[in-house]
């Protein structure tokens, strides 16, 4: 006779013979281990970071956003640097974390938040992240290691040319998500680069807030000479978009400007970051 049991993670098993018994215990046991260090997991990590859902009126439709924030007034060491930091750690919870259809447990925000932890909390790759990107001892090997080139290569993609007009100009976009990155095939997981990319992009652009930074101006100047020639030659949008980009991406990661400032920024912020520049003079 088949006996059906659940574990405490909501693992479910069926035992056909009565000698899987002992094995099906000894599983019971690792997996209820499991469960109770996820849950010491999510709890840490809640700690500094949650899932806001709320609900937005649009037209005449309504509907559930929800992100991942970070927990303000969290005063141990680690919360103080996510705070002294935050856009590096945003970058990561919305790009690198699974909330996909956690919307559909709307009005219930603690269980939306609580699945949302958990799901934190199993993820290895995040653990990995987190671990890198919050280690601050000064003799720290968790750095990641890369050269004036890749940090380029991974910079330029956030200068994405995101679409054609009607009047066929090219619409210029810098953002968290609406980016290259996803489609950049870089050989290495750069994704605590590409946050620390994020990071010291948006810094000049609010510097320089109401003007544009420098490597911005430079940004829009490429599309422009890129999309000129590149509109009377391709009929086709797709492949017109497609074209003005990579050369706008090309361009950008030779762009001297851009590259001053994030050589700039990895110098003044060097004992807080979890990535180094192995070329890089002092």
């Amino acid at each position: 006779m088949a006996l059906t049991v659940t574990n405490p993670t909501g693992a479910v098993f069926t035992l056909e013979q009565p000698m899987n018994l002992k094995l099906f215990v000894a599983f019971s046991i690792i997996f209820t281990i499991l469960a109770v260090s996820i849950t010491a997991q999510a709890q840490d990590l809640g700690k500094y970071f949650e899932l806001k859902a709320e609900k937005y009126t649009e037209g005449d439709g309504e509907y559930v956003g929800i992100s991942p924030a970070i927990r303000e007034n969290v005063n141990d060491e680690t919360g103080k640097l996510i705070a002294a930091h935050p856009r590096r750690f945003r970058y990561v919870l919305m790009n690198r974390t699974n909330f996909k259809g956690l919307d559909s447990y709307y009005p219930d925000k603690k269980k939306i938040n609580d699945l949302y932890l958990a799901n934190l909390a199993a993820d290895k790759n995040f653990a990995d992240y987190f671990k890198i990107m919050t280690d601050t001892a000064p003799d720290r090997k968790t750095k990641v290691k890369i050269s004036t080139n890749e940090l380029m290569r991974v910079a330029s993609k956030f200068f994405f040319c995101s679409a054609v007009k009607p009047d066929r100009s090219i619409n210029p976009y810098i953002c968290i998500s609406l980016n290259g990155v996803k489609e950049a095939q870089f050989e290495k997981d750069m994704t605590v680069v590409e946050s620390i990319c994020f990071e010291a992009i948006f810094e000049a652009i609010d510097a320089a807030r109401p003007k544009r930074a420098v490597f911005v101006e430079n940004f829009i100047r490429y599309i422009d000479e890129e999309s000129r020639p590149e509109r009377s030659r391709t009929a086709d949008n797709d492949a017109y978009l497609a074209n003005v980009r990579t050369a706008v991406f090309r361009r950008m990661e030779n762009d001297a400007e851009l590259k001053k400032h994030l050589v700039e920024f990895f110098r003044k912020n060097a004992a807080n970051l979890p990535v180094a520049i192995t070329d890089l003079k002092s």
